[in-house]
């Protein structure tokens, strides 16, 4: 897995690499505290990885929404 810091303000780090979809809603649990989460993606983006992020979520304990744009 490889990190990309994107300077802006605030900055924010990208990860990129194999298999992070799968472990999406385990991330996302250790750094917000919240428990809903809201996926907003393109119809195609969706179509392609939609219900893997979904799912992801879901086991992790979100309660999840989607917005396709």
């Amino acid at each position: 897995m490889k990190t990309v810091r994107v300077e802006t303000k605030p900055a924010y780090e990208v990860l990129i690499g194999s298999g992070l979809l799968d472990g999406a809603g385990e991330r996302c649990k250790r750094i917000v505290s919240g428990r809903r989460a809201l996926l907003v993606a393109g119809g195609n983006v969706r179509k392609i990885y939609g219900e893997k992020v979904i799912q992801s979520l879901q086991n992790a304990g979100f309660e999840t929404y989607l917005y396709t744009v």
